[in-house]
């Protein structure tokens, strides 16, 4: 079933952070230079390709009010699966109020992966990613849709966060 993501979209910042990660990661072997690459991003929420136009409209309607939300990015991890390595950001009230603004009430983990795989691969992968790892700063500036599974990689409706 086709999805649609929700992407908070790093500023310039943010993305220097999560990119020199996954470039430890690619000198390592671990990360193919021909992998996919999405924008660096906060997944907001996942939906159903069927919720395009609500989400859509919610993102044209809420984007000018939200404001850019300041991240800090203090640690590694991987989710239980053992399938995701990621840098997460310290929760923040901010960061809270724009997940809720389009997922009330649904669990969340904030977190911009870096690599995925089979967990021998995540497990292979930490050393590298523990050793190019320092706290880093960043904004969400920008919301973004993308199609899952989309060959471009790109979200194709972006609105900047305004308030």
């Amino acid at each position: 079933m086709k999805q649609l993501c929700l992407m908070g979209i790093l500023d310039a910042g943010g993305a220097r952070g999560v990119e020199a990660l996954r470039a430890s990661l690619r000198e390592a072997g671990l990360l193919k230079p021909t992998a996919r690459r999405l924008p660096p991003h906060i997944t907001l929420c996942i939906r159903p390709f069927s919720d395009e136009a609500p989400l859509r409209e919610a993102v044209e309607r809420l984007s000018p009010a939200l404001p850019p939300v300041s991240l800090r990015f203090g640690h590694l991890g991987v989710f239980p699966s053992g399938r995701v390595l990621f840098a997460a950001p310290e929760a923040s009230a901010p960061l809270l109020r724009l997940h809720e603004a389009f997922a009330p009430g649904e669990d969340w983990s904030p977190h911009a992966t870096l690599l995925t795989g089979a967990p021998q691969k995540i497990l292979s992968a930490l050393p590298a990613a523990l050793s190019a790892f320092t706290p880093f700063e960043g904004w969400i500036d920008s919301l973004g849709l993308l199609v899952v599974g989309c060959a471009s990689g790109e979200p194709y409706f972006v609105r900047p966060l305004k308030g």
